[in-house]
């Protein structure tokens, strides 16, 4: 699977979606299975908030009270801290919910890490971007190779062209690298945080 594929994946579900229901192939049989959004948002890499523990909801509380955060919020009860996490239990434990308010638990729910930490908690291996020489451009050279093909569109990194005209493309790795490097850096209340997920995934991760 390339990184591209997996890149496109990472926006939606890599199971199917039935009635409203969240399904999964079981992978050493033909038979389908619903799962609790609890379990599919752990499956993709995420970490379901500690109901017991108040200051881990304390930012996403502040955040989903913030008008300025044009993210699809839960209508709540009440502004309060108790609200939040009710409504979050509540829909974590369904295995049937829209696509609408499966957005609204990966983002409402779950811990909130950089775009680089949630890669890592996928189990993919993000190339390094801490250093200024040549480490892994073998894999950075033909990355930034089919950037300049397929860099474009909702493919596209923010401020990154590699049009096909450049003449010597021999820096082409190092601007993609630090690219990467912000890229992977965003935190998660960016507007564009899925979509810029999905990107670095594609560009800044070992094939």
């Amino acid at each position: 699977m390339t990184n591209l594929t997996k890149g496109l994946m990472s926006l939606g579900f890599v199971g199917a979606v039935s009635g409203g229901g969240i399904l999964i192939k079981n992978k050493w049989t033909s038979r389908e299975e619903k799962l609790s959004v609890s379990k599919r948002l752990e499956n993709e890499g995420y970490t379901i908030l500690n109901y017991s523990v108040d200051s881990d909801w304390s930012t996403t509380l502040t955040k989903h009270k913030d008008a300025q955060i044009k993210h699809p919020k839960f209508l709540l009860n009440s502004q309060e801290l108790s609200a939040l996490k009710e409504t979050c239990r509540a829909i974590l434990s369904k295995t049937d919910i829209s696509v609408d308010d499966y957005k609204k638990a990966k983002k409402w729910c779950v811990k909130p890490v950089t775009i680089g930490d949630l890669i890592k908690s996928k189990k993919l291996k993000l190339l390094d971007t801490t250093k200024d020489d040549e480490t892994d451009k073998a894999q950075w050279k033909p990355l930034a190779d089919e950037y300049v093909h397929k860099g474009k569109g909702t493919n596209q990194i923010t401020g990154l062209t590699l049009p096909l005209t450049s003449g010597n493309r021999d820096d082409d790795w190092k601007q993609l690298r630090t690219k990467c490097k912000e890229l992977i850096a965003k935190d998660f209340w960016s507007d564009q945080y899925e979509d810029e997920t999905s990107r670095a995934i594609m560009w800044c991760v070992s094939k």
